[in-house]
């Protein structure tokens, strides 16, 4: 569920059997609790919800591709708004969230290369890229626990030391746990199908890790463990 940028995870009634059953499975397996099940099932999910936000995917050529759009989108609105410095014309044709209206970089012709300011302000805006991302990345390692470490590509990566981008906030204990994960940027344009997206992509991803460390462990002990 999706409310001013805050995503709120919670167990959905009808599966809540089987995945009890599989939480206990993997406690046995990993040698770990049911909090701590829980809570690396709430980060894998926020990591889900960063590949979800745009550009979609978190490998280093997509980062590649998302610093040109923004270098042409710079220059685009400049194109749009003449005799403005690059500056002045990529600040008017944000919205009040800071979201960059399509009217202004969906414009016929060439790009402004000429604007003045053109390069400097180019710079800065490619730095930008990935702080959505790295967001959800910053709210979800803020779940306590070592869970292990992920690759996480560099246009991402250069942003997690700013860790009021995101926030996570925990209730309760076992699988009666609520788990808050917040982006704070003023800006995330995450759509509820991206949110829902994202959930689903996390979700998936421990689950399979869940499964084969429970069924590693149990041919590793001569028998295998059924999940329901």
């Amino acid at each position: 569920m999706s409310r001013n940028n805050i995503i709120d995870l919670r167990i959905d009634p009808a599966s809540e059997r089987q995945f009890r059953r599989m939480m206990q499975l993997y406690v046995r397996a990993k040698g770990t609790d049911i909090n701590s099940a829980v809570k690396n099932l709430a980060q894998g999910i926020g990591f889900g919800l960063m590949r979800k936000t745009q550009p979609y995917g978190a490998s280093a050529a997509t980062g590649k591709k998302f610093e040109k759009s923004i270098g042409i989108q710079v220059y685009k609105g400049a194109a749009r708004t003449p005799g403005a410095t690059v500056r002045e014309a990529h600040t008017k044709s944000r919205n009040s969230r800071g979201r960059v209206l399509g009217k202004f970089y969906r414009v016929k012709g060439a790009p402004n290369f000429e604007a003045k300011g053109g390069p400097e302000w180019e710079k800065k805006k490619k730095a930008n890229a990935g702080m959505l991302k790295a967001a959800w990345v910053v709210a979800a390692e803020k779940i306590p626990g070592n869970f292990g470490k992920r690759r996480i590509p560099k246009y991402i990566s250069r942003h997690l030391n700013n860790k009021s981008y995101g926030m996570a906030t925990i209730r309760g204990k076992g699988l009666s746990t609520d788990i808050d994960l917040t982006n704070t940027l003023n800006y995330s344009t995450n759509r509820n199908t991206d949110i829902d997206g994202g959930i689903k992509e996390g979700y998936k991803a421990v689950i399979f890790q869940v499964k084969n460390l429970i069924e590693g462990t149990g041919r590793l002990q001569g028998r295998k463990n059924t999940l329901i």
